[in-house]
């Protein structure tokens, strides 16, 4: 589904970004995991967003909402689909803004879920988002208003077991902005009635991160 041209593309756009940046300023964007000289490890992060965008089955000419946008990562691919994309980025806003438009994709960013309004989204994306959140039940709120009878929520996010956090360190990331784990997440969305679809593990035995599906 991301192909070797895919992940170039992304990754001459993250390497002039990087360079032009301070040290360390976009590791909450996760830039230089995608980019790191360990094959393992950027294949891991590339591999979550594979895993997400293959359980979304029928991308189409839908709206998909990407929160947490971050460098855009799904962007090309949601183009390639004719979807109508939006972006919310708090944080980065202005670097999602520049990676669509090297991309020439076509995307709404926001700053702030409240600016999103009368608008129903087909699928919406969190990817790697939620554990940065104290409490997340507000936006999970937004999300259900933000979303129709059919919506389906994509969710990833970090296991935080040994085997994380080990390659957490070898990327020189501490991990402190983390308030929770993606099973804790998962706990929240149950709490809100949100059924899940389907679960992706990477990897199943000792599991970096989980990715799955949901709807009401």
């Amino acid at each position: 589904m991301i192909s070797g041209d895919y992940k170039k593309a992304y990754e001459s756009i993250f390497k002039e970004v990087l360079s032009e940046s301070p040290s360390h300023y976009y590791d909450e964007a996760a830039l230089p995991s995608y980019m790191y000289a360990n094959k393992f490890i950027s294949y891991v992060f590339w591999q979550r967003v594979n895993m997400a965008l293959s359980l979304a089955t029928n991308l189409k000419n839908k709206a998909v909402l990407d929160f947490g946008c971050g460098g855009g990562v799904t962007f090309k691919y949601l183009d390639s689909c004719h979807c109508k994309i939006s972006g919310c980025e708090n944080q980065f806003s202005q670097l999602a803004i520049n990676v669509a438009k090297k991309l020439k994709v076509d995307v709404n960013i926001y700053e702030d879920l409240s600016e999103i309004k009368d608008q129903q989204f087909d699928y919406i994306f969190a990817l790697d988002v939620l554990e940065h959140i104290d409490d997340i039940g507000p936006f999970i709120d937004k999300f259900l208003e933000l979303s129709h009878d059919k919506t389906v929520f994509i969710i990833s996010g970090p296991t935080e077991n040994i085997l994380y956090k080990t390659g957490r360190l070898m990327v020189g990331f501490s991990g402190d902005c983390h308030k929770q784990n993606i099973y804790d997440i998962e706990r929240k969305l149950r709490e809100k009635r949100l059924h899940r679809i389907a679960v992706k593990e990477l990897y199943p035995v000792l599991t970096l991160f989980r990715v799955s599906s949901w709807s009401k």
